[in-house]
């Protein structure tokens, strides 16, 4: 865990130890609690330069308590790039997030916090039983939605012979594991996350060419963390 720093220094921090020697942020999102908690995803490309192939994709999470003033790293992982639409909340504390790494394939890991992100937890459970059905090469989560803490469904694709195939995951212990079902139960259809972007004084803003700034506070991140 980081220490409580400025934006730029953890965000810095946060690929210091990446083997390779570029690395940039294409995409970033605030989350506001309220006025003074808040977290910031990014996701990072990394490559042997601006111009070549990514080698890796990166989600790093950092949280303020302190209106934005200092901010802590409480996830790093190199297993693919968060997708803002895969965010889902069951109330302001409790939510979960998919991870799909973009090169070659988009094998999915998932991610929930149970305090708005200032600890996760980690499962591959969902990319396990892809592989076990064959999807070594293409493999998506289309949806997420949880009816509590504990039961959730994940409708994920596979590719296969160039053709999809659409299974129906359900967990009953909060994401811990998870087993195919034949349909999609009728809560999936009713239930409806919390609104997680609650706060709407936080904001980001890309406009500059080489920062990103989280508009509620004179804080800002370079888009470019690492180039050697």
């Amino acid at each position: 865990m980081s220490v409580q720093q400025d934006l730029r220094t953890v965000l810095r921090n946060s690929v210091e130890s990446s083997h390779s020697s570029s690395v940039a942020v294409t995409n970033s999102k605030v989350i506001g609690l309220d006025d003074l908690t808040a977290l910031v995803i990014i996701t990072t490309r990394e490559a042997s330069s601006p111009n070549s192939s990514a080698e890796r994709t990166r989600t790093i999470v950092s949280k303020t308590i302190d209106g934005g003033v200092t901010w802590q790293e409480t996830l790093n992982t190199d297993l693919g790039s968060f997708d803002a639409g895969k965010l889902f909340f069951v109330d302001e504390n409790h939510f979960w997030m998919i991870t799909q790494w973009q090169i070659a394939g988009t094998f999915p890991t998932l991610y929930w916090t149970s305090n708005f992100g200032a600890t996760w937890q980690e499962s591959d459970a969902i990319n396990e039983f892809l592989r076990a059905k064959g999807h070594n090469t293409v493999s998506f989560v289309e949806e997420i939605r949880f009816r509590n803490f504990d039961e959730g469904i994940v409708i994920t694709r596979g590719v296969s012979d160039s053709e999809d195939d659409i299974y129906f995951l359900q967990t009953t212990d909060g994401g811990k594991s998870w087993e195919e079902i034949p349909e999609i139960p009728h809560w999936y259809f009713a239930v409806k996350g919390w609104h997680w972007e609650h706060s709407q004084s936080w904001k980001i803003d890309e406009k500059a060419s080489d920062s990103i700034a989280v508009v509620k506070i004179v804080s800002a991140f370079p888009k470019i963390l690492k180039h050697e």
